[in-house]
């Protein structure tokens, strides 16, 4: 344990106020300080888009084979004009899997991409032999489809991945709800919901912080009364529980894109459908643009 870290948290918000100040916060990527304001309000907003609410029985999810999810993800791609061959990156070791307990209620989402030891991006899928195992399929090989050499990462490839990865989720759970009859996936509507709002209540007292020193140079309850009636020590020790765990604002500011502008991106399919051409561009084009 850092020194810091045995201080109270009232005397923590010096050493933050610090990373603030140095950028350590943010790990050299500048968009999350740049429009923190503006995340601010979107996470006090919560616009979700579904009443996904589910019952005792909607989360009893039916067992399903790897064959399975591997030939529905599949299916998906082809439908979509992906040009993604799973069982080929499988082959190839890029995409693997594990075993991880079958959840009692279905809430369950779990896998990630990574740079193995000879710096080659690899897709982990923990399998849960459910409906939900497809639907990270999908997802953990979009993210592997637009991401470079680790040396050739970008700024906009890593806070814009999440977006189509998530978009692509819902559109995918809305395709097997509507043209396989997989009622089941309803479940990943509501996954991504309740992860929206934990994300959101997380994150706005955190952006809020930021937002003040950025505004002032300095977190105090002076400054802090001038833009906000109440909620100045919630405030601290909502950011220190934070900060005292997750020590920069990044992967936690890209995936609240992820869902917020994936949200978006669902509703606008639902409105057109070849509004899946415009993910797809960003797909193909992230690693080519700046901010």
């Amino acid at each position: 344990m850092e020194e810091w870290q045995k201080l109270p948290y009232k005397d923590r918000i010096k050493t933050y106020q610090k990373w603030l100040n140095n950028k350590t916060f943010f790990m050299g990527y500048n968009i999350a300080y740049k429009y923190v304001s503006t995340f601010e309000v979107i996470s006090n907003s919560l616009p979700f888009h579904s009443k996904a609410y589910l019952n005792e029985k909607d989360s009893e999810l039916s067992n399903i084979s790897l064959k399975d999810s591997i030939s529905l993800a599949q299916e998906y791609f082809d439908k979509y004009n992906f040009n993604i061959n799973v069982q080929e990156q499988i082959d190839k070791g890029i995409l693997h899997f594990d075993e991880k307990e079958k959840p009692k209620k279905g809430l369950n989402e779990d896998g990630h991409n990574y740079y193995d030891d000879n710096g080659e991006r690899k897709c982990l899928v923990h399998l849960a032999h459910t409906i939900i195992d497809p639907v990270i399929i999908v997802h953990e090989l979009l993210h592997y489809q637009n991401q470079p050499a680790k040396k050739d990462e970008n700024e906009a490839r890593n806070f814009l991945t999440e977006i189509v990865s998530y978009s692509n989720e819902l559109i995918f759970a809305d395709y097997l709800m509507k043209e396989k009859g997989i009622k089941e996936a309803k479940i990943i509507f509501f996954q991504d919901e309740n992860s929206a709002l934990q994300i959101c209540s997380q994150l706005y007292d955190v952006y809020r912080f930021i937002n003040i020193y950025k505004e002032n140079g300095i977190v105090d309850y002076n400054v802090y009364k001038k833009s906000y009636n109440r909620g100045y020590d919630l405030m601290l020790k909502l950011f220190d529980e934070y900060a005292s765990t997750i020590p920069n604002i990044n992967s936690s500011t890209w995936n609240f894109l992820g869902y917020m502008l994936g949200t978006y991106s669902y509703e606008e399919y639902k409105k057109d459908p070849q509004f899946l051409n415009k993910i797809n561009k960003l797909n193909d084009s992230m690693n080519n643009k700046s901010f």
